[in-house]
């Protein structure tokens, strides 16, 4: 697979060529990965609870609820929807 990209050399992931089929490339966590991910995950939750602070249980998982119903509805019909134009 060409290129590296930043995640090759900073050591996060482990490119390893396929036995069964020499173009697939499989890539996995290194161990400094899978470090960086946890550190990525308690700094998200961390944001998500200070920005949820106040917020009742039921006002978070409406707030939380909300997008992701509105993303199915335009993956349910993707052909219904306008097509994207850049804003001006």
């Amino acid at each position: 697979m060409p290129g590296g990209g930043r995640q090759d050399r900073d050591g996060l992931i482990r490119r390893i060529p396929a036995e069964h089929d020499r173009r697939v490339t499989l890539i996995s966590l290194t161990e400094s990965g899978r470090a960086k991910l946890q550190q990525v995950n308690s700094a998200l939750f961390e944001t998500n609870d200070q920005a949820l602070e106040g917020f009742t249980d039921e006002e978070a998982g409406l707030l939380l609820g909300l997008p992701r119903r509105l993303v199915a509805n335009l993956e349910e019909n993707p052909a219904d929807c306008a097509p994207a134009r850049p804003i001006q």
